[in-house]
Formats: C-alpha cells, structure tokens, sequence
C-alpha cells in the first residue's frame, strides 16, 4: 500500500506540471498545435519559458526517474510481481 501511494503521488504530481505548463502554452498561445507553438515561440517572455521549462523538465524527471526525484521507484519494484519489474 506504503509503495502505490507513494508512486502516485509522485506520478500525479508530475502529470499535474506537464498538465499545466500544456494548458498554459495552448490556452496563451491560442493553439495547441506544435508547429503554432514553434512559431509563436518569440512572443512568450524569457522568464516565463524558464518556468515552462522547469515544469516540463520536472515531470519528465519524474516519469523516467531521473535523481533526485526516483525514491518511488525503489519501493514499486520491491511490491511488483516479478513480471511487472
């Protein structure tokens, strides 16, 4: 029990930062397309695309594990089925 908590909680607080810096970028840049937001690029400030980039560079470090942010991981593979590791 101790060890899926912990990993969701990890993993939802990862998803709720890339979820947010997304909504940002579609919602202030008026789309969601990729190519849009490439070409929009210039118009978001410096410090902004630095708190975008912390955000999204923290939810990738939790998804993958990256260090610091891999004490879930030690945990779930305890608890896991063989198969599942």
């Amino acid at each position: 029990m101790y060890a899926a908590v912990k990993f969701f909680l990890y993993t939802m607080a990862g998803s709720i930062l890339m979820l947010l810096a997304i909504l940002w970028l579609g919602i202030y840049q008026g789309s969601f397309q990729v190519p849009d937001l490439m070409a929009k690029s210039a118009t978001i400030p410096a410090n902004l695309q630095i708190w975008l980039f912390l955000a999204f560079a923290a939810a990738f470090a939790i998804k993958v594990p990256m260090w610091p942010l891999h004490s879930w991981l030690p945990d779930a593979h305890v608890e896991a089925p063989t198969a599942g590791s």
